[in-house]
This record gives C-alpha cells, structure tokens and sequence, in this order.
C-alpha cells in the first residue's frame, strides 16, 4: 500500500522519523512531499540556509500543489498528521483533496484534533480512520 503522507512543514523533522519507522515495520510506503521528492527549499531549510518566513514568497505555489496533487492522486489514500498548536493550513487542504475529489481513506492521526466534527466526518465516510497516535495507527494499517 502507498499512503500519501500530509503534515506540517514545521514538524518534518520529528514526522519524518516516525515514517520511517513505520515503513520499516509494516510494509507500506508513505510519500512524504517533502523528503520524497525534490525539494530545493526543503534543502536549503535543513541546510539553515533559510527560514520558514524568509522564504516564503521565493516558493512557486503551482509546482509545490500540482506535484502534491499529483502524489495524493497516484496513492491509495492519505495519511495526515494534525496539530493544533502549529500551521498545517496545507494538510487540511490535503485531506480535502484527498476525501472529496479523489474518493480515497483518509487516516487522520492527531493528539488534539479528533474532537472536531470535520475530522470525524472524513475519516469515517472515506473510509479511512482516525487515532491519537502514530502506534494506533500502526496497529490500524497492519491490520488491514
């Protein structure tokens, strides 16, 4: 199975980490847009060359949708990581996409956000499911 991998630029690092574990112990591939392809800005980021606000208006945002529109579309569903307490306007959109125009799960895995009725909606009418973290969704995607 190949999930496309939705979070937050400023959590990359640690998310990162998680996804290759998860890899290694169950099998599935998870595309994650920014490690799994070519990311220039990703680079000079993890480099220190740049800044999250430095760089900002320096992005082409028709590359960086088209090519995550393209991952989501040639996977079999999305995997997204919400937090509340950082920016992740990009991983709603993502979910949406994924639900609503290509018809595929979605599995949301949040500390804090699955109170919300959107995120209840989605992941239980895609298919998909929601957990608090990334071991229940572990155990989820290997059971499957």
């Amino acid at each position: 199975m190949k999930l496309y991998l939705a979070h937050p630029i400023v959590l990359r690092h640690e998310i990162r980490k998680i996804e290759l574990e998860i890899e290694a112990n169950t099998g599935i591939e998870l595309i994650n847009p920014f490690y799994d392809t070519e990311r220039k800005d990703i680079e000079a980021l993890d480099r220190g060359e740049k800044t999250i606000i430095e760089y900002g208006d320096a992005l082409n945002p028709d590359t960086i949708v088209q090519g995550d529109l393209y991952l989501i579309n040639s996977s079999a569903g999305t995997v997204a990581y919400l937090d509340r307490t950082v920016p992740m306007i990009g991983v709603v959109c993502e979910i949406w996409h994924t639900f609503a125009v290509c018809r595929k799960p979605v599995f949301i895995v949040s500390p804090n956000c699955l109170f919300h009725p959107w995120v209840k909606y989605i992941a239980k009418h895609s298919n998909g499911t929601c957990s608090t973290d990334w071991l229940a969704f572990e155990a989820w995607v290997g059971n499957k």
